[in-house]
Protein backbone atom coordinates (compact mmCIF):
# COMPACT_ATOMS: atom_id res chain seq x y z
CA UNK A 1 0.00 0.00 0.00
CA UNK A 2 2.92 2.65 0.98
CA UNK A 3 4.72 1.34 -2.62
CA UNK A 4 1.77 2.16 -3.95
CA UNK A 5 0.88 5.75 -2.88
CA UNK A 6 4.70 6.25 -3.13
CA UNK A 7 4.34 5.71 -7.02
CA UNK A 8 0.92 7.59 -7.21
CA UNK A 9 2.60 10.47 -5.33
CA UNK A 10 5.68 10.51 -7.81
CA UNK A 11 3.48 10.06 -10.74
CA UNK A 12 1.30 13.32 -9.43
CA UNK A 13 4.72 14.80 -8.87
CA UNK A 14 5.81 14.25 -12.42
CA UNK A 15 2.35 15.40 -14.16
CA UNK A 16 2.51 19.04 -12.34
CA UNK A 17 6.71 19.05 -13.16
CA UNK A 18 5.82 18.28 -17.12
CA UNK A 19 2.63 20.93 -16.59
CA UNK A 20 4.63 23.59 -15.24
CA UNK A 21 7.14 23.43 -17.69
CA UNK A 22 4.30 23.43 -20.86
CA UNK A 23 3.13 26.21 -19.49
CA UNK A 24 6.19 28.00 -18.63
CA UNK A 25 7.52 27.62 -22.09
CA UNK A 26 4.02 28.88 -23.73
CA UNK A 27 4.28 32.09 -21.14
CA UNK A 28 7.95 32.47 -22.11
CA UNK A 29 7.36 32.28 -26.22
CA UNK A 30 4.33 34.47 -25.66
CA UNK A 31 6.53 36.78 -24.36
CA UNK A 32 5.10 37.05 -20.52
CA UNK A 33 8.33 36.36 -18.87
CA UNK A 34 7.78 36.96 -15.47
CA UNK A 35 4.66 34.45 -15.78
CA UNK A 36 7.57 31.90 -17.28
CA UNK A 37 9.73 32.10 -13.89
CA UNK A 38 6.32 31.36 -11.96
CA UNK A 39 5.70 28.49 -13.99
CA UNK A 40 9.22 27.15 -13.96
CA UNK A 41 9.81 28.35 -10.46
CA UNK A 42 6.72 26.36 -9.21
CA UNK A 43 7.88 23.28 -11.50
CA UNK A 44 11.07 23.40 -9.43
CA UNK A 45 9.63 23.82 -5.95
CA UNK A 46 7.51 20.69 -6.17
CA UNK A 47 10.53 18.32 -6.43
CA UNK A 48 11.79 17.24 -3.51
CA UNK A 49 15.51 16.69 -2.41
CA UNK A 50 15.28 12.79 -2.06
CA UNK A 51 13.29 12.62 -5.40
CA UNK A 52 15.02 9.31 -8.00
CA UNK A 53 12.98 9.78 -10.38
CA UNK A 54 15.30 10.27 -13.10
CA UNK A 55 12.15 11.73 -15.19
CA UNK A 56 11.29 14.42 -12.47
CA UNK A 57 15.22 14.87 -12.28
CA UNK A 58 15.04 15.53 -15.78
CA UNK A 59 12.37 17.89 -15.88
CA UNK A 60 13.18 20.07 -12.93
CA UNK A 61 16.66 20.52 -14.81
CA UNK A 62 14.68 21.63 -17.53
CA UNK A 63 12.82 23.74 -15.40
CA UNK A 64 16.08 25.35 -14.13
CA UNK A 65 17.66 25.61 -18.11
CA UNK A 66 14.33 27.42 -19.03
CA UNK A 67 14.27 29.82 -16.11
CA UNK A 68 17.99 30.62 -16.16
CA UNK A 69 16.91 31.98 -19.74
CA UNK A 70 14.07 33.63 -18.40
CA UNK A 71 16.08 35.58 -16.16
CA UNK A 72 18.71 36.36 -18.99
CA UNK A 73 16.28 38.22 -20.78
CA UNK A 74 15.20 40.22 -18.27
CA UNK A 75 19.03 41.05 -17.37
CA UNK A 76 19.09 39.06 -14.08
CA UNK A 77 22.05 37.34 -15.15
CA UNK A 78 23.59 36.27 -11.94
CA UNK A 79 20.41 34.80 -10.65
CA UNK A 80 20.23 33.14 -14.14
CA UNK A 81 23.97 31.57 -14.02
CA UNK A 82 23.01 30.16 -10.27
CA UNK A 83 20.32 28.58 -12.22
CA UNK A 84 22.69 26.94 -15.18
CA UNK A 85 24.90 26.14 -12.33
CA UNK A 86 22.31 23.56 -10.77
CA UNK A 87 21.04 22.24 -14.10
CA UNK A 88 24.73 21.47 -14.32
CA UNK A 89 25.09 19.74 -11.43
CA UNK A 90 21.62 17.29 -12.07
CA UNK A 91 23.28 16.74 -15.37
CA UNK A 92 26.55 17.42 -16.78
CA UNK A 93 26.04 16.17 -20.07
CA UNK A 94 23.66 18.91 -21.10
CA UNK A 95 25.26 21.10 -23.04
CA UNK A 96 23.21 24.01 -23.84
CA UNK A 97 22.70 24.65 -20.38
CA UNK A 98 26.62 25.19 -20.53
CA UNK A 99 26.30 27.80 -23.40
CA UNK A 100 23.88 29.74 -20.98
CA UNK A 101 26.27 29.60 -17.95
CA UNK A 102 29.16 31.07 -20.65
CA UNK A 103 26.62 33.88 -21.67
CA UNK A 104 26.08 35.13 -18.41
CA UNK A 105 29.50 35.27 -17.58
CA UNK A 106 30.25 36.93 -20.88
CA UNK A 107 26.97 39.56 -20.12
CA UNK A 108 28.47 40.30 -16.68
CA UNK A 109 31.95 40.80 -18.50
CA UNK A 110 33.79 38.03 -16.57
CA UNK A 111 35.83 36.62 -19.72
CA UNK A 112 37.82 33.61 -18.00
CA UNK A 113 35.10 32.19 -16.33
CA UNK A 114 32.88 32.01 -20.16
CA UNK A 115 36.02 30.86 -21.85
CA UNK A 116 35.80 27.80 -19.65
CA UNK A 117 32.52 27.05 -20.03
CA UNK A 118 32.51 27.89 -24.08
CA UNK A 119 36.08 25.54 -24.44
CA UNK A 120 34.40 22.84 -22.67
CA UNK A 121 31.16 22.89 -24.28
CA UNK A 122 32.63 22.61 -27.39
CA UNK A 123 35.01 19.97 -26.71
CA UNK A 124 32.07 17.97 -25.09
CA UNK A 125 30.28 18.80 -28.59
CA UNK A 126 33.24 17.44 -30.42
CA UNK A 127 34.04 14.42 -28.43
CA UNK A 128 30.55 13.18 -28.53
CA UNK A 129 28.99 10.58 -30.65
CA UNK A 130 27.85 12.14 -33.84
CA UNK A 131 28.92 15.79 -32.68
CA UNK A 132 26.44 18.06 -32.30
CA UNK A 133 27.44 20.68 -34.71
CA UNK A 134 24.62 23.68 -33.21
CA UNK A 135 26.16 23.17 -29.99
CA UNK A 136 29.99 23.34 -31.21
CA UNK A 137 29.08 26.38 -33.30
CA UNK A 138 27.77 28.69 -30.76
CA UNK A 139 30.34 27.82 -28.63
CA UNK A 140 32.51 28.69 -31.27
CA UNK A 141 30.82 31.99 -31.32
CA UNK A 142 30.77 32.22 -27.60
CA UNK A 143 34.84 31.83 -28.02
CA UNK A 144 34.88 34.53 -30.45
CA UNK A 145 33.03 37.18 -28.72
CA UNK A 146 35.11 36.48 -25.51
CA UNK A 147 38.35 37.11 -27.15
CA UNK A 148 36.87 40.17 -28.83
CA UNK A 149 35.86 41.34 -25.60
CA UNK A 150 39.92 40.82 -24.54
CA UNK A 151 40.40 43.43 -27.60
CA UNK A 152 38.33 45.67 -26.82
CA UNK A 153 39.02 46.49 -23.30
CA UNK A 154 42.63 46.28 -23.97
CA UNK A 155 42.10 48.94 -26.50
CA UNK A 156 39.51 51.09 -25.00
CA UNK A 157 42.07 51.41 -21.97
CA UNK A 158 44.61 52.66 -24.71
CA UNK A 159 42.64 55.64 -26.17
CA UNK A 160 41.39 56.07 -22.70
CA UNK A 161 45.01 56.70 -21.52
CA UNK A 162 45.23 59.00 -24.50
CA UNK A 163 42.46 60.83 -23.84
CA UNK A 164 40.64 60.14 -26.96
CA UNK A 165 37.66 59.87 -25.29
CA UNK A 166 35.45 59.60 -28.62
CA UNK A 167 37.23 56.64 -29.80
CA UNK A 168 36.72 54.97 -26.54
CA UNK A 169 33.37 55.43 -26.34
CA UNK A 170 33.13 54.26 -29.76
CA UNK A 171 34.75 50.87 -28.82
CA UNK A 172 33.07 50.60 -25.96
CA UNK A 173 29.79 50.86 -27.10
CA UNK A 174 30.66 48.16 -29.13
CA UNK A 175 31.88 45.70 -26.33
CA UNK A 176 28.49 46.63 -24.33
CA UNK A 177 26.59 44.75 -27.26
CA UNK A 178 28.67 41.89 -26.03
CA UNK A 179 29.13 42.71 -22.57
CA UNK A 180 25.93 44.67 -21.13
CA UNK A 181 26.69 44.38 -17.43
CA UNK A 182 30.12 44.62 -17.40
CA UNK A 183 30.89 46.74 -14.83
CA UNK A 184 34.22 47.73 -16.49
CA UNK A 185 32.89 48.54 -19.37
CA UNK A 186 30.14 50.50 -18.12
CA UNK A 187 32.60 52.85 -15.38
CA UNK A 188 35.01 53.39 -18.61
CA UNK A 189 31.92 54.48 -20.57
CA UNK A 190 31.34 56.94 -17.72
CA UNK A 191 34.79 58.17 -17.40
CA UNK A 192 35.12 58.35 -21.28
CA UNK A 193 31.25 60.74 -21.43
CA UNK A 194 33.21 62.65 -19.01
CA UNK A 195 36.07 63.49 -20.70
CA UNK A 196 33.33 64.36 -23.97
CA UNK A 197 31.51 67.15 -21.42
CA UNK A 198 28.48 64.45 -22.00
CA UNK A 199 27.38 65.15 -18.19
CA UNK A 200 23.45 64.44 -18.64
CA UNK A 201 24.57 61.34 -20.00
CA UNK A 202 26.91 60.22 -17.54
CA UNK A 203 24.06 60.60 -14.75
CA UNK A 204 21.36 58.99 -16.88
CA UNK A 205 24.38 56.12 -17.62
CA UNK A 206 24.60 55.55 -13.57
CA UNK A 207 20.98 55.91 -12.56
CA UNK A 208 20.03 53.65 -15.60
CA UNK A 209 22.28 50.69 -14.89
CA UNK A 210 22.95 50.64 -10.87
CA UNK A 211 19.61 48.60 -10.16
CA UNK A 212 20.41 45.55 -12.28
CA UNK A 213 24.29 46.54 -11.48
CA UNK A 214 23.59 46.01 -7.79
CA UNK A 215 21.46 42.68 -8.70
CA UNK A 216 24.02 41.23 -10.26
CA UNK A 217 26.94 42.47 -8.39
CA UNK A 218 29.71 39.70 -6.55
CA UNK A 219 32.33 40.74 -3.88
CA UNK A 220 34.37 38.41 -6.62
CA UNK A 221 34.12 41.15 -8.85
CA UNK A 222 35.90 43.88 -6.90
CA UNK A 223 39.08 42.72 -8.19
CA UNK A 224 38.17 43.72 -11.50
CA UNK A 225 36.92 47.25 -11.18
CA UNK A 226 39.30 49.65 -13.34
CA UNK A 227 40.69 52.29 -10.40
CA UNK A 228 39.18 55.06 -11.27
CA UNK A 229 36.47 56.86 -9.57
CA UNK A 230 35.79 55.07 -6.85
CA UNK A 231 36.42 51.47 -6.83
CA UNK A 232 35.54 48.85 -3.71
CA UNK A 233 32.95 46.37 -3.46
CA UNK A 234 29.66 48.08 -4.64
CA UNK A 235 28.93 49.20 -7.91
CA UNK A 236 26.85 52.25 -6.34
CA UNK A 237 30.55 53.59 -5.18
CA UNK A 238 31.36 54.45 -8.72
CA UNK A 239 28.39 55.47 -9.30
CA UNK A 240 27.72 58.42 -7.00
CA UNK A 241 30.95 59.44 -7.78
CA UNK A 242 30.43 59.80 -11.13
CA UNK A 243 27.06 61.46 -10.67
CA UNK A 244 28.90 64.01 -8.24
CA UNK A 245 31.24 64.75 -10.89
CA UNK A 246 28.92 65.29 -13.72
CA UNK A 247 26.64 67.02 -11.15
CA UNK A 248 29.51 69.48 -10.54
CA UNK A 249 30.52 70.66 -14.12
CA UNK A 250 27.09 71.33 -15.04
CA UNK A 251 27.33 73.54 -11.92
CA UNK A 252 24.54 71.77 -9.92
CA UNK A 253 26.97 71.99 -6.58
CA UNK A 254 23.94 71.65 -4.66
CA UNK A 255 22.99 68.22 -5.59
CA UNK A 256 26.44 67.02 -6.15
CA UNK A 257 27.03 68.04 -2.32
CA UNK A 258 24.50 65.78 -1.27
CA UNK A 259 25.64 62.84 -3.47
CA UNK A 260 28.83 63.16 -1.92
CA UNK A 261 27.64 63.05 1.64
CA UNK A 262 25.04 60.18 0.61
CA UNK A 263 28.37 58.38 -0.78
CA UNK A 264 30.01 59.08 2.51
CA UNK A 265 27.48 57.79 4.72
CA UNK A 266 27.45 55.03 2.58
CA UNK A 267 30.96 53.94 2.62
CA UNK A 268 30.69 54.70 6.51
CA UNK A 269 27.98 52.38 6.98
CA UNK A 270 28.73 49.45 4.70
CA UNK A 271 32.19 49.23 6.02
CA UNK A 272 33.80 49.32 2.24
CA UNK A 273 36.40 52.15 3.30
CA UNK A 274 38.46 49.42 4.23
CA UNK A 275 38.73 48.12 0.02
CA UNK A 276 39.48 51.79 -0.97
CA UNK A 277 42.86 53.28 -0.57
CA UNK A 278 43.46 56.60 1.41
CA UNK A 279 44.56 58.22 -1.64
CA UNK A 280 41.42 57.44 -2.95
CA UNK A 281 39.70 58.89 0.22
CA UNK A 282 41.59 61.56 0.39
CA UNK A 283 40.46 62.85 -2.75
CA UNK A 284 37.13 62.20 -1.74
CA UNK A 285 37.04 64.43 1.40
CA UNK A 286 38.86 67.06 -0.74
CA UNK A 287 36.74 67.17 -3.31
CA UNK A 288 33.78 67.79 -0.62
CA UNK A 289 35.73 70.44 0.60
CA UNK A 290 36.44 72.06 -2.75
CA UNK A 291 32.31 72.00 -3.07
CA UNK A 292 31.53 73.21 0.14
CA UNK A 293 33.84 76.29 -0.25
CA UNK A 294 32.84 77.11 -3.46
CA UNK A 295 29.24 76.72 -2.18
CA UNK A 296 30.19 78.95 0.62
CA UNK A 297 31.86 82.09 -1.17
CA UNK A 298 28.86 82.01 -3.74
CA UNK A 299 25.94 82.34 -1.10
CA UNK A 300 28.73 85.37 0.80
CA UNK A 301 28.88 87.00 -2.25
CA UNK A 302 24.90 87.37 -2.80
CA UNK A 303 24.49 87.79 0.93
CA UNK A 304 26.42 90.59 0.44
CA UNK A 305 24.90 92.01 -2.74
CA UNK A 306 21.53 91.98 -1.09
CA UNK A 307 22.66 94.48 1.75
CA UNK A 308 24.29 96.78 -0.94
CA UNK A 309 27.91 95.61 -0.12
CA UNK A 310 28.90 95.12 -3.71
CA UNK A 311 32.77 95.56 -3.36
CA UNK A 312 32.65 92.45 -0.95
CA UNK A 313 30.51 91.02 -3.23
CA UNK A 314 33.18 91.36 -6.01
CA UNK A 315 35.82 89.97 -3.74
CA UNK A 316 33.91 86.53 -3.07
CA UNK A 317 32.71 85.65 -6.04
CA UNK A 318 36.81 86.61 -6.80
CA UNK A 319 37.70 84.01 -4.50
CA UNK A 320 35.30 81.70 -5.43
CA UNK A 321 36.74 81.56 -9.16
CA UNK A 322 40.44 81.33 -7.84
CA UNK A 323 39.96 77.73 -6.42
CA UNK A 324 38.06 76.50 -8.84
CA UNK A 325 38.58 76.19 -12.68
CA UNK A 326 36.19 73.05 -14.21
CA UNK A 327 32.88 73.61 -13.88
CA UNK A 328 31.87 75.82 -16.81
CA UNK A 329 27.88 76.55 -16.14
CA UNK A 330 28.81 77.14 -12.44
CA UNK A 331 32.45 79.67 -13.20
CA UNK A 332 29.23 81.36 -15.84
CA UNK A 333 26.90 82.00 -13.09
CA UNK A 334 29.90 83.67 -10.78
CA UNK A 335 31.30 86.03 -13.75
CA UNK A 336 27.63 86.99 -14.44
CA UNK A 337 27.03 87.55 -10.62
CA UNK A 338 30.61 89.34 -10.37
CA UNK A 339 29.53 91.67 -13.17
CA UNK A 340 26.06 92.93 -11.40
CA UNK A 341 28.58 93.62 -8.34
CA UNK A 342 30.92 95.55 -11.02
CA UNK A 343 28.18 96.91 -12.57
CA UNK A 344 26.44 98.74 -9.21
CA UNK A 345 29.56 99.87 -8.31
CA UNK A 346 29.76 102.02 -11.82
CA UNK A 347 33.18 99.69 -13.08
CA UNK A 348 31.67 98.83 -16.10
CA UNK A 349 34.62 97.61 -18.77
CA UNK A 350 34.73 94.95 -15.35
CA UNK A 351 31.04 94.44 -15.84
CA UNK A 352 31.57 93.78 -19.49
CA UNK A 353 34.56 91.94 -19.53
CA UNK A 354 32.52 89.41 -16.64
CA UNK A 355 29.73 89.26 -18.85
CA UNK A 356 31.79 88.03 -21.79
CA UNK A 357 33.61 85.19 -19.93
CA UNK A 358 30.31 84.26 -19.10
CA UNK A 359 28.69 84.07 -22.29
CA UNK A 360 31.55 81.83 -23.88
CA UNK A 361 31.25 79.34 -20.80
CA UNK A 362 27.93 79.19 -21.11
CA UNK A 363 27.23 80.18 -24.76
CA UNK A 364 22.98 79.51 -23.79
CA UNK A 365 23.22 81.68 -20.92
CA UNK A 366 20.10 84.07 -21.51
CA UNK A 367 20.82 86.50 -18.15
CA UNK A 368 24.40 86.66 -19.35
CA UNK A 369 23.71 88.42 -22.69
CA UNK A 370 20.94 90.01 -21.56
CA UNK A 371 22.91 91.47 -19.02
CA UNK A 372 25.91 92.27 -21.63
CA UNK A 373 23.21 93.98 -23.79
CA UNK A 374 22.20 96.54 -21.13
CA UNK A 375 25.93 97.31 -20.58
CA UNK A 376 26.65 97.83 -24.00
CA UNK A 377 23.64 99.88 -24.45
CA UNK A 378 24.40 101.95 -21.25
CA UNK A 379 28.02 102.86 -23.01
CA UNK A 380 25.81 103.42 -26.14
CA UNK A 381 27.89 100.14 -28.15
CA UNK A 382 24.63 100.34 -29.68
CA UNK A 383 26.17 97.68 -32.60
CA UNK A 384 27.30 94.98 -30.23
CA UNK A 385 23.96 94.98 -28.37
CA UNK A 386 22.05 94.43 -31.23
CA UNK A 387 24.34 91.56 -31.93
CA UNK A 388 24.36 90.30 -28.68
CA UNK A 389 19.81 90.96 -28.75
CA UNK A 390 19.73 88.63 -31.81
CA UNK A 391 20.96 86.26 -30.12
CA UNK A 392 19.73 86.31 -27.68
CA UNK A 393 16.24 86.27 -29.64
CA UNK A 394 17.40 83.44 -30.92
CA UNK A 395 17.23 81.53 -27.50
CA UNK A 396 14.26 82.93 -26.08
CA UNK A 397 12.18 81.85 -29.34
CA UNK A 398 12.77 77.46 -28.49
CA UNK A 399 12.88 78.67 -24.51
CA UNK A 400 11.06 81.24 -23.04
CA UNK A 401 7.75 82.32 -22.82
CA UNK A 402 6.32 84.69 -25.80
CA UNK A 403 6.02 87.96 -23.13
CA UNK A 404 9.68 87.72 -22.96
CA UNK A 405 10.81 87.14 -26.82
CA UNK A 406 8.35 90.34 -27.14
CA UNK A 407 10.29 92.03 -24.43
CA UNK A 408 13.91 91.22 -26.77
CA UNK A 409 12.15 92.29 -29.70
CA UNK A 410 11.65 95.77 -28.25
CA UNK A 411 15.15 95.99 -27.01
CA UNK A 412 16.26 94.96 -30.53
CA UNK A 413 14.10 97.38 -31.98
CA UNK A 414 15.08 100.64 -29.82
CA UNK A 415 18.76 99.34 -29.94
CA UNK A 416 18.66 99.43 -33.98
CA UNK A 417 16.81 103.36 -34.25
CA UNK A 418 19.82 104.56 -31.47
CA UNK A 419 22.32 102.51 -33.94
CA UNK A 420 20.80 105.04 -36.85
CA UNK A 421 21.26 108.24 -34.53
CA UNK A 422 25.65 106.85 -34.47
CA UNK A 423 25.93 108.46 -31.22
CA UNK A 424 29.47 108.20 -29.71
CA UNK A 425 30.50 105.49 -26.83
CA UNK A 426 30.66 107.11 -23.56
CA UNK A 427 34.30 107.75 -22.58
CA UNK A 428 33.63 108.60 -19.42
CA UNK A 429 31.99 105.46 -18.40
CA UNK A 430 33.85 103.06 -19.91
CA UNK A 431 36.63 104.31 -17.92
CA UNK A 432 34.66 104.43 -14.77
CA UNK A 433 35.03 108.43 -14.34
CA UNK A 434 32.66 111.39 -14.31
CA UNK A 435 32.96 114.42 -16.79
CA UNK A 436 34.91 116.42 -14.32
CA UNK A 437 37.90 114.18 -13.89
CA UNK A 438 41.41 115.38 -14.20
CA UNK A 439 43.93 114.03 -17.13
CA UNK A 440 45.57 112.84 -13.88
CA UNK A 441 42.30 110.65 -13.02
CA UNK A 442 42.19 110.00 -16.91
CA UNK A 443 45.50 108.49 -16.85
CA UNK A 444 45.33 106.54 -13.70
CA UNK A 445 42.18 104.88 -14.68
CA UNK A 446 43.43 103.66 -18.06
CA UNK A 447 46.75 102.22 -16.81
CA UNK A 448 43.99 100.06 -14.36
CA UNK A 449 42.03 98.78 -16.67
CA UNK A 450 44.50 98.08 -19.61
CA UNK A 451 46.03 96.10 -16.86
CA UNK A 452 43.06 94.07 -15.91
CA UNK A 453 41.80 93.75 -19.46
CA UNK A 454 44.97 92.55 -21.57
CA UNK A 455 43.40 90.31 -23.89
CA UNK A 456 46.77 88.28 -22.88
CA UNK A 457 45.18 88.22 -18.94
CA UNK A 458 41.94 87.38 -20.32
CA UNK A 459 41.78 83.98 -19.97
CA UNK A 460 43.23 83.26 -16.97
CA UNK A 461 40.23 81.86 -15.03
CA UNK A 462 39.40 79.61 -17.97
CA UNK A 463 39.68 75.90 -18.20
CA UNK A 464 43.19 75.60 -19.81
CA UNK A 465 43.49 72.02 -18.58
CA UNK A 466 40.79 70.49 -20.60
CA UNK A 467 42.46 70.01 -23.66
CA UNK A 468 40.78 69.73 -27.32
CA UNK A 469 38.60 71.86 -29.82
CA UNK A 470 35.88 73.05 -27.42
CA UNK A 471 38.45 74.51 -24.90
CA UNK A 472 40.27 76.57 -27.90
CA UNK A 473 37.02 77.67 -28.78
CA UNK A 474 35.99 79.39 -25.23
CA UNK A 475 39.79 80.68 -24.98
CA UNK A 476 39.10 81.64 -28.78
CA UNK A 477 36.04 83.77 -28.10
CA UNK A 478 37.12 85.38 -24.75
CA UNK A 479 40.47 86.66 -26.04
CA UNK A 480 38.13 88.06 -29.40
CA UNK A 481 36.01 89.90 -26.50
CA UNK A 482 38.36 90.94 -24.51
CA UNK A 483 40.46 92.61 -27.74
CA UNK A 484 37.43 94.29 -28.68
CA UNK A 485 36.87 95.54 -24.85
CA UNK A 486 40.60 96.37 -24.98
CA UNK A 487 40.09 98.60 -27.95
CA UNK A 488 36.98 100.83 -26.45
CA UNK A 489 39.04 101.80 -23.39
CA UNK A 490 42.29 102.71 -25.41
CA UNK A 491 39.62 105.11 -27.72
CA UNK A 492 38.55 106.26 -24.28
CA UNK A 493 41.75 107.28 -22.93
CA UNK A 494 42.95 108.14 -26.59
CA UNK A 495 39.97 111.01 -26.49
CA UNK A 496 40.00 112.18 -22.93
CA UNK A 497 43.75 111.98 -22.44
CA UNK A 498 44.22 114.83 -25.29
CA UNK A 499 42.51 118.15 -24.15
CA UNK A 500 41.52 119.46 -27.85
CA UNK A 501 39.54 116.12 -28.70
CA UNK A 502 38.10 116.21 -25.33
CA UNK A 503 37.07 119.19 -25.74
CA UNK A 504 35.25 119.15 -28.81
CA UNK A 505 33.95 115.06 -27.25
CA UNK A 506 32.25 116.86 -24.68
CA UNK A 507 30.88 120.07 -26.76
CA UNK A 508 29.58 117.26 -29.05
CA UNK A 509 27.78 115.62 -25.91
CA UNK A 510 26.15 118.66 -24.80
CA UNK A 511 24.72 119.48 -28.45
CA UNK A 512 23.39 115.99 -28.43
CA UNK A 513 21.54 116.30 -24.67
CA UNK A 514 20.31 119.33 -25.92
CA UNK A 515 19.03 117.62 -29.21
CA UNK A 516 17.50 114.90 -26.96
CA UNK A 517 15.41 117.29 -24.86
CA UNK A 518 14.13 118.86 -27.67
CA UNK A 519 15.75 122.62 -26.22
CA UNK A 520 14.38 125.48 -28.18
CA UNK A 521 14.56 127.85 -25.88
CA UNK A 522 17.34 130.28 -25.12
CA UNK A 523 20.12 127.53 -23.36
CA UNK A 524 22.03 130.57 -22.44
CA UNK A 525 19.27 132.50 -20.41
CA UNK A 526 19.39 132.19 -16.95
CA UNK A 527 16.50 129.70 -16.31
CA UNK A 528 18.48 126.92 -18.31
CA UNK A 529 21.45 127.25 -17.76
CA UNK A 530 22.96 124.18 -18.16
CA UNK A 531 25.79 123.09 -16.12
CA UNK A 532 27.35 120.62 -18.14
CA UNK A 533 28.95 118.79 -15.22
CA UNK A 534 25.95 118.18 -13.28
CA UNK A 535 23.68 117.73 -15.84
CA UNK A 536 26.16 114.71 -17.95
CA UNK A 537 26.00 113.00 -14.03
CA UNK A 538 22.40 113.22 -13.72
CA UNK A 539 21.79 112.73 -17.39
CA UNK A 540 23.65 108.97 -17.09
CA UNK A 541 22.00 107.94 -14.24
CA UNK A 542 18.47 109.00 -15.77
CA UNK A 543 19.45 106.69 -18.42
CA UNK A 544 20.74 103.76 -16.16
CA UNK A 545 17.91 103.38 -13.77
CA UNK A 546 15.35 104.25 -16.81
CA UNK A 547 16.85 101.60 -18.78
CA UNK A 548 16.50 98.86 -15.72
CA UNK A 549 12.94 99.81 -15.10
CA UNK A 550 12.03 99.60 -18.84
CA UNK A 551 13.20 96.23 -18.90
CA UNK A 552 12.00 94.84 -15.39
CA UNK A 553 12.70 90.81 -16.95
CA UNK A 554 16.33 91.26 -17.20
CA UNK A 555 17.45 93.50 -14.06
CA UNK A 556 20.78 92.71 -12.79
CA UNK A 557 21.78 90.98 -10.04
CA UNK A 558 22.91 87.46 -8.83
CA UNK A 559 21.63 84.51 -10.60
CA UNK A 560 20.27 81.34 -9.38
CA UNK A 561 19.42 77.66 -10.66
CA UNK A 562 16.70 79.66 -12.62
CA UNK A 563 18.54 82.23 -13.86
CA UNK A 564 15.35 84.81 -14.89
CA UNK A 565 13.67 84.30 -11.18
CA UNK A 566 13.39 87.53 -9.54
CA UNK A 567 12.67 87.67 -5.76
CA UNK A 568 14.80 90.22 -3.56
CA UNK A 569 16.17 93.64 -4.26
CA UNK A 570 19.23 95.53 -3.99
CA UNK A 571 19.37 99.55 -3.77
CA UNK A 572 22.42 101.41 -4.97
CA UNK A 573 22.35 104.71 -4.18
CA UNK A 574 24.55 107.83 -6.24
CA UNK A 575 23.75 111.31 -5.08
CA UNK A 576 20.70 111.27 -3.15
CA UNK A 577 19.14 109.18 -6.44
CA UNK A 578 18.62 105.33 -6.44
CA UNK A 579 18.57 102.52 -8.77
CA UNK A 580 17.02 98.73 -8.15
CA UNK A 581 19.05 95.89 -9.22
CA UNK A 582 16.83 92.48 -8.56
CA UNK A 583 18.31 90.09 -6.92
CA UNK A 584 17.94 86.21 -6.83
CA UNK A 585 17.91 83.62 -4.03
CA UNK A 586 20.57 80.25 -5.42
Amino acid sequence: METKVRFTLKVLVCSILLECLHRGNEAYASGDFPKAEEYYSLGINSVLPSETSQSCIRSSMLCYSNRAATRMVVGRMREALGDCLRAIAVDPNFLRVRIRAGSCHLSLGEPEAALAFFQDCLNRARDSDGGDSKIALEASEGLRKTQQTDEYFQRAWELLAANDHTATLRILNEALLICPYSEIFLELKARSLLGLRMYSDVIQLCEQTLVSAERNWTQSQQSQIVRGFRPGSSPKIWRSWATSKALFYVGRLKESLECLQKLGDFLALSGDESHIQEADLETLSQFIGLVQQLLQYKTAGNEAFQAGRHTEAVEHYTAALACNSEARPFNAVLFCNRAAASQALGHIADAIADSSRAVALDPKYVKAISRRVTLHTLIRDYGQACSDLRRLISLLETESSHQEFKQARERLASAEEDLKKSHPVDHYLILGLESSCTAAEVKKAYRKLALRHHPDKAGQFVVRTDGGEDGKDVGEEIRNDAERLFKLIGEAYAILSDPAKRARYDADEDLRKLRNRGATNNPSSENHRYDRTHRRQRDRWDAWCGYAHQYQRWQNGPDAAQPDTYARQSRYTNGGRSAEFSWDDL
